[in-house]
């Protein structure tokens, strides 16, 4: 009879588990209660505050997407008025984008705002022209394809205007190896030898681009009528003796 009544007095294990899980539950959501009614106000800012962020976010996306198509809609229609005649109102709608715009139409807008300058007979258009050119091959916040796009214009157009060394300054990395621009940029490196009557080096690089096979057929072509130009019999001599 007593081990009969002591055993009833051990607690049965799983009653014990089960009684301590609903313990600590109770405990838990006393603590969340107690967590929430002292930081409440700041969980329910910061959910605010996420909110309101991401609805900015979101705001800010749909104005730039809108932004840009404003700035397409006044590129392309800057483009019809001078495919028609309008030249003097697409230049100036062009100059007004080029001074609003930002990114890549800012670019496109001075780009071809300068290519107009420099169609013009006016004095000083073309230096306008130039300028513009340089100005954005020198930006380093404009992407690397219109830097180098500028770059370019200003080296072929700027022989005889920009110095010599500013212009191989502007070709040396247009030279590279895996450059859209290498073919070109070698070509107007073998003019500026045959400018200053270097005609070793001329004569080195027109063969290179006449005999590679990547180059396209007009620079080949013509890298082969200005190899036979040169003055072959003065190569390797001094051209004062």
């Amino acid at each position: 009879m007593k081990y009969m009544e002591y055993h009833k007095r051990i607690p049965d294990p799983p009653h014990e588990a089960a009684f301590i899980q609903e313990v600590n539950k109770d405990l838990r959501a006393e603590q969340l209660q107690q967590l929430w009614r002292k930081y409440s106000s700041l969980i329910l800012t910061i959910t605010v505050c996420l909110l309101i962020l991401i609805a900015g976010s979101e705001v800010w996306k749909q104005w730039q997407a809108r932004k840009i198509v404003a700035y397409a809609l006044r590129y392309d229609e800057s483009r019809l008025l001078m495919d028609s005649g309008h030249t003097a109102e697409g230049a100036a709608m062009l100059a007004a984008l080029a001074a609003e715009a930002d990114g890549g139409y800012k670019v496109l807008a001075t780009l071809r705002l300068a290519a107009v300058f420099a169609k013009r007979e006016e004095k000083g258009e073309f230096a306008k022209a130039l300028a513009m050119w340089r100005r954005v091959a020198a930006n380093p916040v404009v992407p690397r394809p219109y830097r180098e796009a500028a770059a370019f214009l200003t080296a072929l157009n700027g022989i005889g205007i920009v110095s010599d060394a500013e212009i191989y300054y502007l070709l040396s990395p247009l030279i590279a190896e895996k450059s859209p621009w290498r073919f070109l940029a070698l070509e107007i490196t073998a003019i500026l030898a045959i400018k200053r009557e270097d005609s070793i080096t001329a004569h080195v690089i027109l063969t290179r681009l006449a005999d590679d096979l990547q180059a396209p057929a007009g620079i080949r072509s013509r890298a082969n009528i200005l190899r036979q130009t040169l003055p072959l019999f003065s190569m390797g001599r001094d051209k004062d003796t």
